[in-house]
């Protein structure tokens, strides 16, 4: 029973990395975001049924119930609206499933190499000519993207980092090669925030005292580190064209391109103003874009993105829902800093991304919080 039990859990965790290191809606050209939704809840009630389920965080439902009903409360579009909410709680339910410590090894592996089999996929479908595996975006910059986008990837990539410093830290074999390599596929991405957060992360590992010089290991270290630094100067020409570039008359004020971030940020808060208390409903941040009034998809601020939804009230709900859900984390992981780090890290992305609302960052996330915790391993 046992035995068969491991089998369902490994193979409902390759599952959940083949939904989330292509993104299909994208590479196919076809709006399936809710069915990987629908196939992600599946795999979290076949893991429920398998490993059992503790009650993930009161204060994030709570806050999650509390958009859904002033949604509609405030007239929201009810099907929109509980998309939306699916999309936010399905990940939740990750961080309940009960996990026996062979599982997490396995988890923790399986999510640090994900960036990785993201890119070998998006070699395959270039080789095949159904997508690219770098593209060039408006600014001219060369970004890798693998299967996914870039900003889809560099969350993978974060989320990967995390896991290879936790492997570190339990002494696993090929641990540092993983974290070497999911900083590079970071750099190559060229996304700024994931960049420097991962930068931090290496220099946070690396200051813990866990990369132990030895005459081998040195070596190791070095071709790494040389790898690392070409990539700097290899990509660093990109970066300052993303970041000071004038194309498409995206700047700031400051002569800081964003990569439209500003214009967005301007846009949606004013929008948001007009509904200031109770927002426009969840889910209902994407009706600008999806009606022409403008470019962007998305503000690219989670904050932001909240405020539309659900205004004051709803951003309030949303920010204790997640102050009192990272505190979770951290007690229930027995005070591990490196927790509390993910969570500043993250709360730090969710500023310049969707890094609360994508699942390429919140599945990942939830599983290796969960993989933290010292709850009893049955």
């Amino acid at each position: 029973m046992l035995v068969q039990r491991s089998s369902v859990f490994k193979f409902a965790i390759i599952i959940i990395v083949a939904l989330i290191v292509v993104s299909y809606q994208y590479v196919f050209s076809a709006n399936l975001i809710s069915f990987i939704k629908l196939a992600l809840l599946g795999v979290a009630c076949l893991l429920i049924i398998n490993n059992g389920f503790v009650l993930p965080s009161k204060a994030l439902i709570i806050a999650y119930v509390s958009l859904l009903f002033i949604s509609f409360v405030n007239g929201g579009e009810v099907v929109r609206s509980v998309f939306a909410f699916a999309g936010l709680i399905i990940p939740l339910l990750f961080y309940g499933i009960r996990l026996r410590d062979d599982q997490i090894k396995y988890l923790f592996y399986l999510l640090a190499l994900a960036p990785l089999i993201s890119v070998c996929i998006g070699i395959v479908f270039n080789l095949i000519g159904i997508w690219g595996v770098f593209k060039h975006e408006y600014t001219g910059a060369l970004r890798l993207r693998g299967a996914t986008i870039s900003a889809h990837l560099a969350f993978l990539a974060i989320t990967a980092s995390f896991a290879s410093s936790i492997l570190i830290f339990q002494g696993k074999k090929y641990s540092k090669a993983l974290l070497l390599i999911n900083t590079v596929i970071i750099l190559l991405t060229g996304t700024r925030m994931g960049i420097g957060l991962a930068i931090l992360n290496f220099l946070y590992v690396y200051r813990a005292g866990y990369f132990r010089i030895s005459r081998f290991n040195a070596i190791l270290y070095f071709i790494g580190l040389l790898i690392i630094c070409i990539g700097l100067y290899e990509f660093l020409p990109i970066l300052l064209e993303r970041t000071f570039g004038s194309s498409h008359n995206l700047n700031s004020d400051y002569g800081i391109n964003a990569s439209g971030r500003f214009v967005a940020w301007e846009f949606y808060f004013s929008e948001a103003m007009q509904n200031m208390y109770l927002g426009s409903g969840l889910g209902s941040v994407v009706i600008p874009f999806e009606i022409g009034a403008t470019h962007f998809g998305v503000p690219h601020n989670e904050y932001l993105r909240f405020f539309y939804d659900g205004g004051v009230v709803g951003l309030l709900a949303v920010l204790c829902g997640y102050f009192l859900f990272f505190r979770k984390a951290y007690l229930e992981s027995g005070k591990n800093v490196y927790s509390l780090l993910i969570c500043f890290f993250v709360a730090t992305y969710s500023f310049t991304d969707n890094a609360l609302t994508t699942l390429q960052m919140t599945i990942p996330l939830m599983l290796i919080l969960n993989g933290l915790t010292l709850r009893e391993r049955k």
